[in-house]
C-alpha cells in the first residue's frame, strides 16, 4: 500500500493524455503540445521492467496504445504550431 498523497506517474499520464485529446480536439495547441509531452514521459518508460506477470503485460499494453495516442496528439499539435518562431542555427556542412 501507497502511503498518503502518494503520485502515481501512470495516473499522471492518463490525465495529462485525456487533456491532450481535449485540446486536440479544440485546436488548443499549446495546450495539447505540453499534455501531450507530459504523457509521453511517462509512457515511454517500461512498467516494471522486472515482471512478467500477465496483468503486468496487460498494463504495458495499455501503456504502449497510451503512448501512440500521445504522439499522435503531438505531433498533431507540432503541426500546427510550425517551425519555430525564433532563429534556428543551421549546422554548417560535414567537410
Amino acid at each position: 500500500m501507497l502511503p498518503p498523497g502518494s503520485i502515481i506517474d501512470a495516473a499522471v499520464a492518463d490525465a495529462a493524455l485525456h487533456r491532450a485529446e481535449a485540446a486536440t480536439a479544440l485546436h488548443d495547441r499549446r495546450r495539447a503540445w505540453t499534455q501531450a509531452l507530459s504523457a509521453l514521459f511517462v509512457t515511454q518508460r517500461r512498467f516494471l521492467s522486472d515482471f512478467d506477470d500477465p496483468w503486468v503485460e496487460q498494463r504495458c499494453e495499455e501503456l504502449a496504445y497510451g503512448h501512440r495516442r500521445a504522439l499522435a496528439c503531438y505531433a498533431e499539435a507540432c503541426l500546427q504550431l510550425g517551425p519555430p518562431s525564433w532563429p534556428v542555427p543551421i549546422a554548417a556542412p560535414a567537410r
